[in-house]
């Protein structure tokens, strides 16, 4: 695949239908007002599994959405699906793999060579968060631990709701003060 999608013939198919309701900025495509207040084509939804995934209020048409599916298998999408789901080491600015799925994949259907490493973490995210819970984790002065600050960006639900349940505090305790920090804009 060339260095950008912006190079792929199905870009440029969808750069010339955008010409009717999108606005191209630097090399993004980008729906224009007009064409999110245009009356949208009815009954636009594909079947994924057993979900129905429907497009009719995003201001595109079976036109937009086929060639927005061409430019994805241009763009080696189904491969590059699969070696995430295989454990390749996709993550090439530190040259390992994406764990995301073996993450959400039940432990006995795991990648025997991603199975363990998981694990470990696992534990020891889990063995933390019940010192924390406990009051037996300490802050450098001794004291108790009485605010954590979760910091996540993009779609961390998963992650702070483990956080939320792992330390709820025991009856008798006051729990944690926890705070969310999801954005890396350091005035944040």
């Amino acid at each position: 695949m060339p260095s950008g999608p912006e190079k792929l013939p199905s870009w440029r198919r969808l750069a010339k239908l955008a010409e009717g309701g999108v606005a191209s900025e630097g090399g993004r495509l980008a729906l224009s007002r007009t064409a999110r207040r245009a009356a949208p084509e009815r009954s636009l939804g594909v079947r994924v599994g057993p979900l129905l995934v429907e497009f009719s209020r995003q201001g595109i048409n079976k036109e937009t959405l086929a060639a927005l599916v061409e430019l994805a298998q241009e763009s080696e999408l189904p491969d590059a699906v699969e070696a995430q789901f295989r454990g390749d080491r996709i993550n090439t600015t530190e040259d390992r793999a994406v764990l995301h799925t073996a993450l959400r994949t039940p432990a006995h259907e795991r990648p025997a060579s991603d199975a363990d490493a998981i694990e470990r973490e696992q534990r020891r995210m889990l063995d933390f968060a019940e010192a924390l819970r406990l009051g037996e984790r300490v802050g450098h002065t001794g004291r108790l631990i009485r605010t954590l600050v979760h910091i996540g960006i993009g779609g961390s639900y998963l992650g702070p709701r483990l956080v939320c349940e792992a330390l709820a505090s025991p009856p008798g305790r006051r729990p944690p003060d926890i705070r969310f920090l999801a954005n890396v804009d350091g005035h944040a």
